[in-house]
């Protein structure tokens, strides 16, 4: 069969269209896709990196900071603790110039590290300066404290005389012989209380 010249480019042009389609569909395909996985996982890989590195550098943050919680003040006695925290906010509030008119405390079952919280109840009048002055000493506290809620309010309308009510907390480690060591793995230990100040 011999074919005219037309019928000959036409012939041609849907070898050559078949040919692309056929290329793309067995190599310009798959390696498009290959390339895209490839993409898909070297940004996985470097998130899995990046997290590593945050955990990393979380750990040897929160390591300084357990060291720093042993070393300035975490009691290994619930006894301790509370005399330590009761002497502290004595302190901080003369220091500040609030009166305390009422501080009582409370012990929480250990938690599964073994750790002992005692909660704080605190009532304490004074000016917006000094309440202010109070509260940074709290939070900038050595020992190991956290406001828990906090509830300001006026005595009288228009005069700057405050009371708050607050609620802090403390944390004792009582020595257990079954106690696993929290200095081993810091992050567990301090992350459920102290990261949530």
């Amino acid at each position: 069969m011999v074919l005219s010249k037309r019928e000959r480019y036409i012939a041609i042009g849907l070898l050559a269209a078949i040919g692309l389609f056929a290329a793309d569909r067995i190599i310009f395909t798959p390696l498009l896709d290959w390339s895209d996985q490839l993409r898909k996982d070297q940004a996985d890989i470097q998130d899995q990196n990046d997290t590593y590195y945050r955990s990393a550098h979380k750990q040897g943050a929160l390591r300084k900071l357990w060291t720093q919680m042993v070393t300035d003040g975490l009691k290994p006695s619930a006894d301790d603790a509370e005399a330590q925290m009761n002497n502290a906010l004595l302190d901080w509030s003369r220091d500040a110039g609030v009166a305390l008119a009422s501080l009582s405390n409370e012990r929480k079952p250990a938690d599964k590290n073994g750790f002992v919280a005692i909660l704080f109840h605190v009532t304490a009048d004074g000016t917006t300066n000094s309440i202010s002055k109070f509260l940074w000493r709290i939070e900038t506290a050595k020992i190991p404290t956290r406001l828990e809620s906090m509830h300001i309010s006026s005595h009288k309308e228009g005069n700057d005389d405050l009371q708050v009510q607050m609620n802090l907390s403390t944390l004792c480690n009582p020595p257990q012989a079954d106690k696993p060591a929290p200095a081993n793995n810091p992050q567990s230990v301090t992350s459920s209380w102290y990261e949530q100040r």
